[in-house]
């Protein structure tokens, strides 16, 4: 075998279940019934371990599982800017209903830019939303590290919409709370986690952790940034 397998869920597309599962993610063993290890990058054909969305488009991809966990989790050792263990472009919304979701990335040896995870690439105005009813600590989870990159951009978790849209992050259930947790190798990079222009609400709080630091960016025209609990949800 190889040792890669990317998985790229193109534009326009649906993943549905009725309570079921969504897992995108690699074969840990050869065994195991459903994949708890990464999705690695095939080269620089498909540079990212998991890719959501080819482009950023209004209304572009869903991920909705009726209730069933959410699941996700890639690597990419891609050296071309941008290439990322997991990529949510915008336009892409997600859903677990009730269930959790889990996404976990890395990326390693970048010399330009990459992130572990990152949601919402791209220069148009279209919104994320990601969100989830669970009612418990882990209802949302998001995990990346950068390791063996150098650079200034080099981010474990990189959550940016730099035009007019909005990164939602919703956990609406009555103890959901959302982790977000990014750590970086690369010693001209700052930061472990840089959100900007986002909507982080949890009914059960919030935790960002960067390892090194968290960059709250508010530059831009009309840039809000919002993070807690939301007693309205």
């Amino acid at each position: 075998a190889s040792g890669t397998g990317a998985i790229h869920i193109g534009n326009y597309t649906g993943l549905t279940s009725s309570g079921g599962a969504i897992t995108l993610a690699g074969g840990a063993t050869a065994t195991e019934s459903s994949p708890t290890g990464y999705a690695i990058n095939n080269g620089a054909t498909y540079p990212n371990g998991v890719i959501i969305g080819a482009s950023d488009l209004g209304g572009n991809v869903t991920v909705s599982s009726g209730g069933g966990n959410v699941f996700i989790k890639g690597s990419s050792n891609n050296n071309a800017a941008g290439s990322d263990g997991v990529k949510i472009t915008r336009g892409t919304d997600i859903d677990s209903g009730a269930g959790t979701m889990t996404i976990t990335g890395t990326t390693d040896g970048n010399t330009n830019s990459s992130a572990g995870v990152e949601i919402s690439p791209g220069t148009s105005a279209y919104a994320n939303t990601l969100q989830s009813s669970n009612n418990s600590t882990s209802a949302i989870s998001i995990t990346g590290t950068n390791t063996g990159s150098t650079g200034t951009d080099q981010y474990g978790v990189l959550i940016s919409n730099t035009n007019t849209g909005t990164v939602f992050i919703k956990a609406t259930g009555a103890n959901g709370k959302i982790a977000i947790n990014g750590s970086t190798a690369a010693s001209a990079t700052l930061y472990g986690v840089k959100l900007s222009r986002f909507s982080i609400m949890g009914k059960n709080g919030v935790t960002v952790n960067g390892g090194k630091g968290v960059l709250f960016d508010s530059s831009g025209s009309g840039n809000t940034n919002t993070l807690g609990g939301d007693t309205n949800n």
